[in-house]
Protein backbone atom coordinates (compact mmCIF):
# COMPACT_ATOMS: atom_id res chain seq x y z
CA UNK A 1 0.00 0.00 0.00
CA UNK A 2 1.26 3.48 -0.74
CA UNK A 3 1.82 6.17 1.89
CA UNK A 4 -0.99 8.12 0.25
CA UNK A 5 -3.42 5.19 0.64
CA UNK A 6 -2.39 4.64 4.26
CA UNK A 7 -2.88 8.33 5.03
CA UNK A 8 -6.29 8.31 3.36
CA UNK A 9 -7.29 5.17 5.28
CA UNK A 10 -6.18 6.73 8.59
CA UNK A 11 -8.22 9.81 7.83
CA UNK A 12 -11.30 7.72 7.02
CA UNK A 13 -10.95 5.86 10.32
CA UNK A 14 -10.47 9.05 12.31
CA UNK A 15 -10.20 12.41 10.53
CA UNK A 16 -8.22 13.80 13.48
CA UNK A 17 -5.61 11.01 13.45
CA UNK A 18 -2.01 12.10 13.21
CA UNK A 19 1.09 9.96 13.48
CA UNK A 20 -0.79 6.68 13.74
CA UNK A 21 -0.47 3.55 11.62
CA UNK A 22 -3.39 1.65 10.09
CA UNK A 23 -3.52 -1.91 11.41
CA UNK A 24 -6.02 -4.44 10.06
CA UNK A 25 -7.89 -7.09 12.02
CA UNK A 26 -6.11 -10.46 11.73
CA UNK A 27 -8.45 -13.05 13.23
CA UNK A 28 -6.41 -16.08 12.20
CA UNK A 29 -3.01 -14.55 13.09
CA UNK A 30 -1.43 -15.34 9.71
CA UNK A 31 -0.05 -11.83 9.24
CA UNK A 32 -2.76 -10.74 6.78
CA UNK A 33 -5.82 -8.74 7.77
CA UNK A 34 -9.15 -7.74 6.30
CA UNK A 35 -9.75 -4.42 4.55
CA UNK A 36 -13.16 -3.80 6.12
CA UNK A 37 -11.89 -3.81 9.74
CA UNK A 38 -9.02 -1.47 10.61
CA UNK A 39 -7.85 0.87 13.34
CA UNK A 40 -5.35 3.69 13.33
CA UNK A 41 -3.04 2.97 16.27
CA UNK A 42 0.35 3.89 17.66
CA UNK A 43 1.30 0.19 17.80
CA UNK A 44 -0.31 -3.18 16.99
CA UNK A 45 -3.01 -3.89 19.57
CA UNK A 46 -5.01 -7.06 20.21
CA UNK A 47 -6.09 -8.60 16.91
CA UNK A 48 -5.25 -5.37 15.00
CA UNK A 49 -1.74 -6.43 13.98
CA UNK A 50 -1.70 -6.85 10.20
CA UNK A 51 -0.43 -4.19 7.84
CA UNK A 52 -1.54 -6.09 4.71
CA UNK A 53 -5.35 -6.08 4.25
CA UNK A 54 -5.58 -8.75 1.55
CA UNK A 55 -6.64 -11.88 3.47
CA UNK A 56 -9.47 -13.60 1.59
CA UNK A 57 -10.37 -15.97 4.47
CA UNK A 58 -9.53 -14.56 7.89
CA UNK A 59 -10.77 -17.70 9.63
CA UNK A 60 -8.16 -19.97 8.02
CA UNK A 61 -4.44 -19.26 8.67
CA UNK A 62 -3.30 -21.43 5.74
CA UNK A 63 -5.30 -19.27 3.30
CA UNK A 64 -3.65 -15.91 2.60
CA UNK A 65 -1.79 -14.04 -0.17
CA UNK A 66 1.54 -15.57 0.92
CA UNK A 67 0.31 -19.18 0.88
CA UNK A 68 1.02 -21.61 -1.97
CA UNK A 69 -1.95 -22.71 -4.07
CA UNK A 70 -2.87 -26.32 -3.30
CA UNK A 71 -4.28 -27.68 -6.52
CA UNK A 72 -7.43 -29.80 -6.37
CA UNK A 73 -8.80 -28.76 -2.97
CA UNK A 74 -11.46 -26.33 -4.25
CA UNK A 75 -10.04 -23.41 -2.25
CA UNK A 76 -8.36 -20.19 -3.36
CA UNK A 77 -5.42 -20.80 -1.00
CA UNK A 78 -3.28 -17.89 -2.23
CA UNK A 79 -6.10 -15.29 -2.43
CA UNK A 80 -5.48 -14.50 -6.09
CA UNK A 81 -9.16 -14.85 -6.99
CA UNK A 82 -8.70 -18.14 -8.89
CA UNK A 83 -9.57 -21.61 -7.64
CA UNK A 84 -7.67 -24.72 -8.73
CA UNK A 85 -8.28 -25.41 -12.46
CA UNK A 86 -8.70 -21.68 -13.09
CA UNK A 87 -5.51 -20.80 -11.20
CA UNK A 88 -2.37 -20.41 -13.36
CA UNK A 89 -0.41 -21.95 -10.48
CA UNK A 90 -2.23 -25.26 -11.15
CA UNK A 91 -1.88 -25.39 -14.93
Amino acid sequence: MTDKTTTAMAWLINPYSQGCTVYYYDGDTDGYGVLYDAMCLCAPTGPYTAMDPNDCDDSEPQTNPGAPEICGNGIDDDCDGAIDSLDPDCL
